[in-house]
């Protein structure tokens, strides 16, 4: 459901106006969101795609990969992590001392959400200045004033 929640809504305003002019990394968005277990790009698959298409089709592609990953990462460096779980199998894994300070939750869907809604406005206030900023700009520069 986070993908369907936050993600879907992450990936369409990002590669819509104006955040596709601002940020420009649809190709690189393209190849996370549509890449298929099997490594091809298909508007069809991948983690966006299929949840586009409905909650059995992101299952399977969920149980898929997670299969891909399973028999082609080694044993030994492959670690099935709950977030949910927090530190204490992540340190074990990497063998490294459990911090002091509390587990991370900083992927809260409504907090995504929040974050977006700011970026968009950022974005169109961007847009909208723009034309503004440059008039002012070759006013100043040229020193044209309508007034005469």
């Amino acid at each position: 459901h986070s993908v369907k929640n936050a993600l879907v809504p992450l990936w369409q305003t990002v590669t819509s106006f104006p955040l596709k002019i601002v940020l420009p990394h649809e190709e690189k968005l393209e190849h996370i969101s549509f890449t298929a277990p099997n490594g091809e790009i298909d508007k069809q698959s991948g983690v966006i795609g299929s949840t586009l298409r409905g909650e059995k089709a992101a299952v399977e592609f969920y149980e898929e990969w997670q299969r891909t990953v399973k028999e082609n990462v080694p044993e030994d460096r492959l670690l099935i992590f709950n977030v949910a779980e927090g530190w204490e199998p992540l340190c074990e894994f990497l063998e490294v001392p459990v911090p002091d300070k509390p587990f991370p939750r900083v992927n809260d869907t409504n907090e995504l959400l929040r974050r977006l809604k700011i970026a968009k406005t950022i974005a169109w206030s961007l847009v909208a200045f723009a034309p503004v900023v440059v008039g002012f700009g070759i006013k100043t520069l040229c020193g044209y004033s309508a007034l005469g």
